[in-house]
């Protein structure tokens, strides 16, 4: 089962961005982590998958928004999503 940073104090649909930020931050600490274990490398997918189809919410506000600070809550998704790619 997936483990992913949640706050059940938290609106899902409007802090959905909030919860990919730190469940990438996650994601990152295993995929830098020198002593990774196998398990960590399916936590890494898993939390990749699950976010997958946040690319469309993405798209939409890129195209909608009248500011920019929502972006820097997909930042670390993105490089986390990047350092996956290349490995």
């Amino acid at each position: 089962d997936l483990k992913i940073v949640s706050d059940h104090n938290l609106n899902p649909e409007d802090d959905l961005e909030f919860h990919l930020e730190m469940t990438a931050w996650l994601a990152l600490s295993f995929i830098q982590n020198p002593r990774a274990k196998e398990q960590d490398e399916k936590i890494i997918w898993d939390i990749i998958r699950y976010f997958s189809a946040i690319s469309l919410r993405l798209e939409d506000q890129l195209w909608d928004s009248k500011e920019w600070y929502f972006s820097d809550r997909y930042v670390a998704y993105l490089t986390a999503f990047q350092k996956v790619k290349k490995r």
